[in-house]
């Protein structure tokens, strides 16, 4: 029999699109709090406010938003994925008008940026084939992008661990509180989805998957090095 006469209902689709629904939701929920520390670390002036509402404006953003999604964030309430997002954005224009980052830098959280908009729009996009497939056994390309997937969470999470002091880590991590539903959803999703595409693989997918999956991570990561090297 070839693959598609034996394709069925498979748990693991269903896990994986519960994980990708986790992921696209993750981004409208609470992601962080900023303790009172990193609220004085933070020390957005008025002249920094300004500046991120010219960046905004030229980005064609609603610039009292910017205002009042930075004062929310120094005042210590939790900001959605989505705000992070734009914030970071924002922040970058600033960076850049401002030449506070090394062209490397900017370059490096510009890839940053670009993922955290894509990752979204890559499992909302997978989650409906999966549903229009009616939840059969997995195609290759669908566990290998799956894979990528949860890799570039994990990648994303290693690197801000990686690059945050060490008072942001012990503080994190004797506060996992200021850590938002949204946050931890995000990182169940991804989670979710990394285990479905190593366990939804079958005799007829795996070597067309693990191939597939391994050359597109290749192709991400040397795409994105070599990007930043400039």
């Amino acid at each position: 029999m070839n693959e598609t006469e034996t394709r069925s209902f498979s748990l693991w689709a269903l896990v994986a699109v519960a994980g990708c629904a986790a992921l696209v939701a993750s981004f409208f929920l609470p992601w962080l709090a900023l303790g009172s520390a990193e609220r004085e670390d933070l020390g957005v002036s008025q002249g920094d406010l300004r500046a991120l509402e010219e960046a905004a404006r030229s980005q064609g953003e609603d610039t009292e938003a910017v205002v009042a999604l930075v004062r929310r964030i120094r005042e210590g309430d939790p900001a959605t994925g989505r705000e992070w997002h734009q914030l970071l954005g924002w922040s970058l224009e600033h960076a850049e008008a401002r030449r506070n980052l090394e062209p490397r830098e900017v370059r490096a959280f510009r890839a940053a940026h670009t993922a955290l908009a894509a990752l979204p729009l890559v499992a909302a996009l997978l989650a409906v084939l999966l549903l229009l497939d009616r939840l059969r056994t997995m195609r290759a390309p669908v566990i290998a992008v799956l894979f990528v997937l949860g890799l570039v969470l994990g990648g994303l999470g290693g690197l801000l661990w990686l690059g945050a002091s060490v008072q942001a880590k012990e503080h994190a991590t004797q506060n996992i509180a200021l850590l938002g539903f949204g946050l931890k959803l995000l990182a169940a999703g991804g989670f979710a989805c990394l285990i479905a595409a190593l366990f939804g693989i079958t005799r007829h997918t795996w070597l067309r998957a693990w191939a597939l999956g391994i050359l597109l991570s290749t192709a991400l990561v040397v795409g994105t090095v070599l990007y930043v090297r400039g």
